[in-house]
């Protein structure tokens, strides 16, 4: 249910983790790159925590009293990456979800993250062209093995008008057609 995605988007304070667990030196993500880069949104900000918002859309996806769920996270691969999911964990909690925290050596996580043994997880991507198709097509894209589309796409999202805005941008050569159809990708995403 969309509702409860964005239920726990809500219960996440971005500042406070990066203030607090982070010393400031990062900056809260408002989408899957940094406004810098090609194909980014310069727009796209973090959202503010929205505790009451969170629980109100919990109780109208069916869960007013909250649920159980395990957290997922390699706790050696990423700066702070278990001290982040145990805060989010934390903060889930504030929102009346029933959290367990599940930290493990990356070389144990990502082939379980892989196979799906997950319902939510914290990772990270570096995109090595420096621009939104890299992500888009590892992490968004519906998976598609013939395309080299969604190789990463662990959460199995699919969005057809977002396939169809990366598809259309991988096949432009113009950079600000590319970077727009990029950014719009991304915005949809």
């Amino acid at each position: 249910d969309k509702r409860v995605g964005e239920a726990i988007s809500k219960t996440i304070d971005r500042d406070a983790i990066v203030a607090r667990i982070m010393g400031g030196v990062a900056v809260a993500a408002g989408e899957l790159l940094p406004p810098v880069l090609f194909g980014a949104n310069k727009d796209m900000k973090a959202p503010k925590p929205d505790l009451d918002g969170a629980k109100k859309l919990l109780a109208e996806a069916g869960y007013p009293n909250g649920f159980s769920l395990v957290l997922a996270t390699p706790n050696d691969r990423y700066v702070n990456d278990a001290m982040i999911a145990q805060a989010v964990a934390q903060m889930l909690t504030r929102a009346g979800l029933k959290v367990s925290l599940d930290a493990m050596t990356q070389s144990q996580f990502f082939p379980r993250r892989n196979k799906r043994d997950f319902g939510i997880w914290l990772a990270g991507w570096g995109s090595d062209t420096g621009e939104m198709a890299s992500p888009l097509k590892a992490l968004i894209a519906t998976p598609n093995r013939d395309k080299g589309m969604g190789p990463s796409n662990a959460g199995g999202y699919s969005n057809p008008k977002v396939d169809a805005l990366l598809e259309q941008a991988l096949a432009t050569v113009d950079d600000g057609k590319r970077a727009a159809l990029l950014a719009e990708a991304s915005r949809t995403a």
